[in-house]
């Protein structure tokens, strides 16, 4: 159970995208946190619903047999209209994921942990296009080259591990920056983090571990290459 939720944390994922929109939201300190709570509540609502109609229609052998249990549960006649509302909700998701990706990277671009080209900001859209582009191709070649399950449990081991650093960081904030509670629910969060990142399959927290080694590997040169650069622009000629 602990594995399947680890791999299923994926799909809980998105709502958190929406901090990343932060500058192009109007109040955002008003609008995100409603936002987040909305979206989370109408997600877990929805999935519950599901749930419960599936497993009133197939029961829990039936379900655990099926590889496409609402193509299952409905007539042959419906299921090319499943198919059509699986692909349009991946397309959502996969918008969901490049606009939050692209700000991320946006975001490292402007500290230097990324190439400063992904910072540039489209005058017409307000947007960063060279991010976005860079993003949408990288996701394009993952999903080619990787299995389907492979992508599932690399994106769960990822996601879980960075909401692991954001519990932590929470829990390191100024007092001034806390709300009532909150090391609590951090506390507990970076726990829930660790227990499900430890279930996952073996061989994607080592796919993840390598991805995220040569990551840091790189912005450690990156940074070096930066540093140099500056005591050599500062040198007296």
């Amino acid at each position: 159970m602990l594995q399947a939720a680890a791999l299923l944390f994926f799909a809980f994922a998105g709502y958190a995208r929406m901090a990343t929109l932060g500058e192009e939201v109007r109040d955002p300190r008003r609008t995100l946190p409603r936002a987040i709570l909305l979206a989370l509540g109408f997600v877990l609502g929805l999935y519950a619903l599901v749930a419960v109609v599936l497993l009133a229609g197939l029961g829990p052998a039936g379900l655990a047999a099926s590889d496409s249990p609402l193509a299952d549960l409905l007539p042959v006649e419906w299921r090319p209209a499943v198919a059509v509302l699986a692909g349009i909700a991946c397309l959502g998701s996969l918008a969901g994921i490049l606009a939050g990706l692209s700000r991320t990277s946006l975001a490292m671009a402007r500290e230097g942990d990324l190439p400063g080209p992904l910072a540039r900001i489209s005058g017409r859209t307000h947007a960063p296009v060279v991010a976005e582009g860079v993003i949408a191709v990288a996701a394009a070649v993952i999903v080619v080259l990787l299995e389907p399950a492979q992508l599932v449990a690399a994106s769960s081991a990822a996601v879980l591990l960075y909401y692991a650093i954001a519990h932590l960081s929470a829990l390191r904030q100024e007092p001034e920056h806390r709300w009532r509670g909150g090391r609590v629910i951090a506390g507990v969060g970076l726990l829930g983090c660790v227990v499900l990142v430890a279930a996952l399959p073996p061989v994607s927290l080592l796919g993840t571990g390598v991805l995220l080694a040569v990551g840091l590997l790189l912005r450690s040169l990156a940074l070096r290459m930066g540093r140099r650069r500056a005591s050599a622009t500062d040198r007296p000629r």
